[in-house]
């Protein structure tokens, strides 16, 4: 086992002591402030005050601020749509036919009109299936012309159609009017005779003229047969309602010489 022998004082060598930091160059001082030219008061102007126009406030405030006040776009495509709906309207009712006056029993019983017969019967008109009653009209038809005839030459009968009576069952239809289609003369034993040569109307309802013409003499029993389109004739417009058949007798037969 050993030991060491402490040294003397003087012997011992102590460090020396570390030099303090040489001190950190002072911080340059920050530059002045440029003097800044005076701000203008850009606070939004309140609204217009009374009797100030808002125009002038409106062109005056986008000066300032450079703003401008966004437009509000127009809606052109439903203000189209609703004048072109009206014009469309306003040339269907324009086209709308006459609606028929109402002329009662006049012609189904005048001599002058039924001298070779007459017929009525009345028709109820519905729209939308049975849904809704639109009308409901009695029409009349009255047959005129000679009853003697000569073999082998065209002799005129005419066939009147007319509204004997009608009651509306609906606010919105004014009434109805007719086209005359057809009007045809048959023996009543179904052999065709003459078909409607021309149309005419004298105010109280159309007339179809048949230019009729035998062959042979002899006695014929014969009936008109009529087709027309009713139109139901509304405040605003018109509308196609139904076809009508008719088959009228003669109330008298015809003879030919």
């Amino acid at each position: 086992m050993t030991s060491e022998t402490p040294k003397p004082e003087s012997e011992i060598v102590t460090p020396p002591a570390p030099e303090p930091p040489a001190p950190e160059p002072p911080a340059p001082e920050p530059p002045a402030p440029e003097p800044q030219p005076p701000e203008e008061a850009t606070a939004e102007k309140g609204p217009p005050e009374k009797g100030e126009k808002e125009e002038e406030w409106i062109e005056e405030y986008e000066k300032e601020t450079g703003q401008t006040k966004p437009k509000k776009k127009r809606h052109w495509g439903g203000v189209i749509i609703v004048v072109a709906i009206i014009v469309i309207m306003l040339v269907w009712s324009l086209m709308s036919p006459r609606v028929m006056s109402i002329a009662g029993d006049t012609y189904v019983k005048s001599n002058q009109w039924a001298s070779l017969g007459n017929y009525t019967g009345t028709r109820d008109i519905y729209w939308l299936g049975h849904g809704i009653h639109v009308v409901n009209t009695t029409w009349g038809i009255s047959i005129s012309g000679n009853s003697t005839m000569v073999a082998g030459q065209p002799s005129d009968i005419k066939v009147l159609v007319t509204k004997v009576d009608e009651s509306s069952g609906n606010f919105w239809f004014r009434g109805t009017a007719i086209t005359l289609k057809n009007v045809s003369l048959y023996q009543t034993n179904g052999d065709f005779v003459a078909a409607m040569a021309s149309r005419t109307d004298n105010g109280f309802g159309p007339i179809g003229t048949i230019h009729a013409v035998f062959d042979s003499p002899g006695t014929y029993t014969c009936q008109v047969f009529v087709r027309f389109t009713v139109y139901v004739d509304m405040r605003l417009g018109f509308i196609p309602m139904e076809e009508v058949e008719i088959t009228a007798d003669l109330s008298v037969d015809i003879v030919v010489a």
